[in-house]
């Protein structure tokens, strides 16, 4: 048996055996992976990334399958300079993904946090919060739509202001 081993890392073994002739060839190999607590192994956005798409969704996956019913809402937050986003939390493979539940402000700063509460299938919980930034993208886009008619002759272009298409029923 072995002892003082780090958690979430792989141990190999190989057996050696000697005859008469000196050391057998092609010893096997076994490995093994301790057992260790979940963490945050990527996000989406990066930290600290910049202009990021107000329409984002946030993303943290981990570094192995955790328990789908400890990533809620109050595990896997975002937050504004104005306080706490309202969004949905969903769960896939070792994904968690916060989906906002409007656009994101632009030019603002976002805080996304999953806790300790996350835990993997042996219940084993994540030893330290994961914490990241990023920051939306500078403005609403304005631009020229350059456009064509049928039926007709027109070339032109016009100025507009790009705003939010929402269906209304």
């Amino acid at each position: 048996s072995d002892t003082g081993l780090n958690r979430s890392t792989t141990y190999c073994y190989v057996v050696t055996a000697f005859n008469e002739y000196g050391t057998a060839e092609n010893c096997p190999q076994a490995c093994g992976t301790t057992f260790g607590p979940p963490f945050v192994r990527s996000t989406g956005p990066v930290n600290n990334a910049k202009n990021v798409g107000v329409d984002s969704a946030v993303t943290g996956t981990f570094s192995k399958a955790v328990d789908p019913a400890t990533v809620t809402g109050s595990t896997f937050t975002l937050t504004s300079p104005n306080g706490p986003v309202a969004g949905t939390v969903s769960y896939s493979g070792t994904t968690a993904t916060f989906t906002p539940a409007s656009d994101l402000a632009f030019s603002t700063v976002y805080s996304a946090t999953i806790t300790t509460g996350v835990k993997d299938l042996d219940g084993l919980a994540m030893e330290e919060n994961h914490q990241w930034s990023f920051t939306t993208e500078g403005a609403q886009p304005e631009g020229n739509l350059q456009f064509s008619t049928t039926g007709g002759i027109f070339v032109g272009t016009a100025s507009v202001t790009w705003t939010k298409f929402e269906d209304l029923g």
